[in-house]
């Protein structure tokens, strides 16, 4: 028990947290804030006949809408912008973030077939960086608290490590659901070649991608998918200060930023990529982020003297 509690209680710089809640404020009001100048946010958001919002039967999804009225859709937006705004910039950053966490909830219940699986993973992480010490760094309430924007020198770590899970959990389940013949040899190891076929989806439809390379891919996604149930094992052996666990765990990571900068570039899959990248600092220690910081100041003092 005290080992358990020792693991979840370990102290560190509450930096890395700080870029998460930075990241994911980022990339929703990068999602959110264009459907204003085009107009589209009560095509998208409000009840019928104004928009595709549907209400009926779901009694609990109309409480904003009932007092917002008449402009409820472009309320619950604007509303959800601002909380986003402070909650990136950390101000207020527990409420903020939990207000955000509320009203993002409600453009799920008033478009259910529009919330997406980025949109249920940044619900996670809002209500996971609410809770945690985020706001302790890099914003308005850690330069109130102690006269610098880089804020606390120590919280508890739980908050990344839960966040490093729920990675953990998201990867495997991807790779577990996989299950099409597509993705496996009986199937020739053709998904990712038939989705670059696909209109809706591909950027680029029907591109001359040699089949070896979307075999290879496909085969890449299913390994790297697979291997996320290893990333525990990889933490546990760097608190050991082993350095096997601190190579799987860059490989991984630099897999997987190859993955999503490969969806980015070749698919039309909205903030989805990015919005992945964007959680991606929880698998670094504080320390491994000001040491990289470090050593990029000193390059750029090098190439300009």
């Amino acid at each position: 028990m005290n080992a358990w509690v020792a693991l979840w209680d370990r102290r560190e710089s509450p930096i890395s947290l700080a870029l998460v809640r930075i990241l994911v404020a980022t990339a929703l009001l990068v999602d959110l804030l264009p459907l204003g100048p085009l107009g589209l946010v009560e095509a998208v958001f409000a009840p019928a006949p104004l928009g595709l919002g549907h209400l009926d039967g779901r009694p609990n999804a109309h409480e904003l809408y009932g007092v917002l009225e008449p402009s409820s859709a472009t309320a619950l937006w604007a509303l959800l912008c601002a909380a986003l705004a402070a909650f990136g910039a950390g101000l207020f950053t527990r409420a903020s973030g939990l207000v955000a966490l509320f009203l993002y909830a409600q453009l799920a219940l008033v478009l259910p077939l529009a919330d997406r699986g980025i949109d249920m993973a940044f619900r996670n992480a809002l209500l996971l960086l609410s809770l945690a010490p985020s706001g302790h760094a890099l914003g308005i309430d850690a330069r109130r608290a102690t006269g610098s924007w880089i804020g606390h020198a120590s919280a508890p770590a739980w908050g990344r490590q839960l966040m490093v899970v729920q990675l953990v959990v998201i990867y495997f389940l991807a790779g577990v659901q996989k299950v099409g013949l597509a993705w496996w040899p009986a199937g020739d190891w053709s998904a990712l070649w038939l989705v670059l076929q696909d209109p809706a989806v591909a950027r680029f439809p029907g591109g001359d991608v040699p089949y070896r390379i979307t075999q290879f891919t496909t085969l890449s996604t299913v390994v790297f998918e697979w291997s996320a149930g290893l990333l525990p094992l990889a933490f546990l052996y760097r608190y050991r200060q082993k350095a096997l666990g601190t190579a799987f765990r860059n490989v991984w990571v630099a897999a997987g930023v190859a993955l999503h900068l490969g969806i980015a570039v070749t698919m039309n899959l909205g903030i989805f990529p990015w919005g992945m990248l964007a959680l991606y600092p929880a698998f670094f220690h504080p320390d491994e982020l000001r040491a990289a910081a470090s050593r990029v100041r000193t390059l750029c003092t090098a190439r300009s003297t």
